[in-house]
């Protein structure tokens, strides 16, 4: 075996061996009912926070199963999933995400969340996975797909479209509508959703067109003969006016 190859399977040995030492200390620490928030700094650097800032996604996982608290916080208020957040981990935010009882509305001392760090670093992964693990509340959404549109973040606001449930309204009136009441809204509720004419013409329009198309060109809207002063369909009145008043002036 040649020296190169000798350090690093040396170096890898003396890598794991530390891994090792470091989750036994966290579990003895875990054993005595110690707490991340009371730890030494050294086990604070061996445990949960650590081990998610490096990457090391097995650490994390066996801390857990050994009882350590998802939501526990450092010192600057972080917990292990703004860890992640900060520090690009996708994988070990899934899995603090998936851990039940994670909190993603912690906000830490500079009044932020796990889900703003991700934002703010253009992180669409765990931009996306925060999305599908949490209840996001809409107006909490609609803020962030606001900002994503102000900033032209345009990857960004597909996938906070795509995992919201939230879009917007696919005939152009502008509104941002949960994907689940796009039907109603379309049917029911969008100004520009085409209707049958309120008259019964059997033409389509928009609602917000209806007084126009009336004045216009609707062939039910009611008018007045100006020579006799019969009430008329507007399909009716040039017949009328043809056959019945011949010759008279109707201006």
């Amino acid at each position: 075996m040649s020296s190169v190859n000798s350090s690093a399977v040396v170096a890898d040995y003396e890598h794991k061996k530390e891994q090792a030492e470091r989750l036994a200390e966290v579990k003895a620490s875990l054993a005595k009912k110690e707490t991340w928030g009371t730890m030494t700094p050294w086990k604070v650097w061996g445990g949960l926070h650590a081990a998610t800032r490096r990457g090391e996604l097995v650490q994390v996982h066996d801390a857990l199963e050994a009882g350590a608290d998802v939501n526990a916080k450092n010192m600057d208020g972080q917990t292990a999933l703004h860890m992640a957040s900060i520090h690009g981990q996708f994988d070990i935010a899934e899995l603090l995400l998936k851990t039940k009882g994670c909190d993603a509305e912690v906000v830490d001392r500079h009044e932020k969340t796990a889900m703003q760090y991700a934002f703010e670093a253009n992180n669409h992964d765990i931009v996306r996975v925060t999305l599908q693990n949490t209840d996001m509340r809409g107006e909490e959404v609609h803020h962030y797909l606001r900002l994503a549109i102000r900033n032209q973040m345009f990857a960004l606001e597909r996938v906070i479209r795509d995992n919201t449930g939230t879009a917007q309204c696919p005939l152009g009136c502008g509104h941002v509508i949960k994907k689940s009441e796009r039907e109603h809204h379309m049917e029911d509720r969008c100004p520009q959703r085409p209707v049958p004419c309120a008259l019964f013409c059997g033409k389509r329009i928009t609602p917000v067109q209806q007084v126009l198309h009336e004045q216009e060109d609707c062939t039910e809207f009611r008018m007045q003969c100006l020579a006799c002063g019969a009430e008329l369909r507007r399909r009716e009145y040039a017949p009328h006016k043809q056959y019945k008043y011949a010759g008279l002036s109707f201006s």
